[in-house]
């Protein structure tokens, strides 16, 4: 089994911290970027060792939802006509609130799109100015309603943590709201500052000020304290969910497993090869048209390499590295390998060393230093 990633790399517009392979002001090129989209999936590559089900479709961007219903629609067509889809295959779509109304709900839902991912950001309508979000609070509280009034019961919501400004009463607000909201799936990530976004050269000029990491670090337990408390399981470093509803898309990337990326910048691993797309959308579709690949590289993965990034993709997981999996993958435990590395991280207090190794609580404060240990 294995999941489709489609990259729409389109925005009404460009957010202050944005860093994503997206562009605003690009509407008169969306049928001719589709076109070429729909012929890089009908000219997919062949799977190794034959066709395989695929559990998971997922749209991302840029914004999805930002197309006209008839492209979206073709899309979603493609990949239907391309690959063999499980029955309870996940499909989603990323939307931004503004884009969202009843009658584009509706339309998601009739195409087959069982999973909606709407980044909300902030339920502060001061905090998403400076972010340069294209929405209010009101539009993202009722985009929320409206999906749940037309039957989707898989919807995430995206929030960003630590924007210039925030304070831990702004946060808390956010959440409290969110949750009255009751999503099925809440993602909750650190701001970062990109070099070349706006939001860094207003920092730069000294008109906002950044957050600090030991603000950031309340935050992010603050979540975590809140969102444990209402019933939700935090079952990823970022990511809380409900009962039923992890993202499965998103478990095929941190268990390490096989996926297919479509379009500008996209990338795919299959078995120990990976390999990406040109980024710049008139390049990808020039390349397309031309009949040639889209592709600028590719990777042949050795058994170190997908040993090591195994190891720190399943630490994202709160249940840590599964040694069933592992084995079945390597032919060898955690700890055959990285002991030694296991054993030093458990003496600074970062990882539980046990039959299933994951982050302690100050492990997840500092993951980004455990796993550069396995690279």
């Amino acid at each position: 089994m294995f999941g489709l990633y489609i990259h729409i790399p389109f925005c009404r517009r460009k957010c202050s911290y944005c860093d994503f392979n997206s562009y605003a002001g690009m509407e008169d090129f969306h049928v001719s970027y589709v076109d070429a989209l729909v012929k890089e999936i009908k000219f997919n590559p062949s799977y190794p060792g034959g066709l395989r089900e695929v559990i998971s479709i997922y749209l991302g961007g840029g914004t999805p939802t930002f197309l006209h219903h008839s492209l979206l629609e073709r899309v979603l067509c493609a990949c239907h006509d391309g690959f063999i889809l499980s029955p309870e295959a996940e499909i989603s779509i990323e939307a931004n609130p503004e884009t969202l109304d009843g009658e584009t709900l509706r339309f998601l839902k009739r195409m087959g799109f069982n999973r909606l991912s709407i980044g909300i950001q902030s339920l502060n309508d001061r905090l998403l100015r400076i972010l340069g979000r294209g929405h209010t609070v009101e539009e993202a509280v009722e985009a929320l309603l409206i999906a749940r009034k037309v039957g989707f019961e898989n919807v995430n919501v995206d929030l960003i943590f630590g924007i210039p400004t925030e304070s831990l009463g702004d946060w808390m607000r956010t959440l409290q709201r969110v949750i009255d909201l009751e999503p099925t799936h809440i993602s909750t990530y650190p701001l970062e500052i990109y070099p070349g976004t706006e939001m860094e050269r207003r920092i730069l000029r000294g008109e906002l000020e950044e957050v600090g990491e030991d603000e950031q670090a309340d935050m992010y337990l603050l979540a975590r304290d809140l969102l444990t408390l209402h019933g939700f399981e935090h079952y990823e470093i970022s990511n809380f969910t409900r009962d039923g509803y992890r993202c499965r898309h998103n478990l095929l990337y941190w268990e390490n497993d096989d996926y297919l990326g479509f379009g500008a910048g996209a990338h795919s691993h299959l078995g120990n090869i990976r390999f990406c797309n040109l980024s710049d959308p008139l390049q990808y579709v020039g390349e397309i048209k031309k009949r040639r690949s889209a592709r600028i590289r590719r990777d042949e993965l050795t058994r170190e390499m997908l040993l090591s990034e195994t190891m720190f993709l399943n630490l994202r997981l709160l249940e840590g590295v599964d040694p069933k999996r592992f084995g079945e993958k390597f032919g060898l435990l955690p700890q055959d390998v990285y002991g030694e590395k296991l054993r030093d991280l458990a003496q600074k207090g970062l990882v539980n060393f046990g039959e299933r190794p994951k982050l302690t609580e100050k492990g997840l404060l500092l993951a980004n230093y455990v796993f550069s240990e396995f690279l």
